[in-house]
């Protein structure tokens, strides 16, 4: 039941930013290419108004949580704002590694296998960190972090930087296979 809450948001977030990326290659990107306009500056342009747009959505997420369970919060106000802070990381570098599977696959397919990836690496965290350790699993599994008990981003802050990580690998990956890629 635990991995139902876990993953419920993360689907509906992925359908909300999918073709973001198929928009910009098919649509109205050939038309900013034609004027000379950077695709750098286009893919980094994309990407700031999916992580602003992501964070609207999660700010309304955590006051209605916040507002339903205030009686029942574990967490400090700081404590709360670093474990949204956690999830909104994972939740943008989902987004982004969406972006860069669209530029490959069809954009229904790029959700699933997002989606897939989640939910595997919920499923399968516990096993692959005793196989594999615990830091490599973490880094290799990063979509754990997203959640406070699983992560222990609480006892361990620092793992934020992890996520960061993730996400500035993920934006240069994106940004280097957009620039390469041929739009018109």
């Amino acid at each position: 039941m635990m991995l139902y809450y876990c993953f419920m948001l993360i689907p509906f977030l992925l359908f909300a930013f999918a073709g973001e990326m198929t928009n910009l290659i098919e649509g109205y990107g050939k038309l900013l290419v034609i004027r000379h306009y950077s695709k750098v500056k286009m893919i980094v342009k994309a990407i700031g108004e999916s992580a602003i747009i992501l964070v609207i959505l999660l700010i309304v997420m955590a006051l209605s949580t916040e507002i339903s369970i205030v009686s029942h919060s574990p967490f400090t106000f700081i404590q709360f704002c670093l474990v949204l802070g956690m999830y909104y990381s994972v939740c943008l570098s989902f987004i982004v590694l969406q972006m860069i599977l669209e530029m490959f696959m069809k954009m229904q397919t790029a959700t699933l296998v997002v989606n897939l990836f989640v939910l595997g690496s919920l499923l399968f965290y516990h096993p692959l960190s005793i196989l594999i350790g615990e830091s490599f699993a973490r880094f290799l599994l990063y979509p754990n972090m997203a959640f406070s008990q699983r992560s222990m981003i609480l006892s361990q802050p620092y793992l934020i930087i992890t996520v960061i990580l993730v996400n500035v690998i993920l934006i240069i990956v994106c940004s280097v296979c957009f620039k390469e890629r041929d739009i018109l």
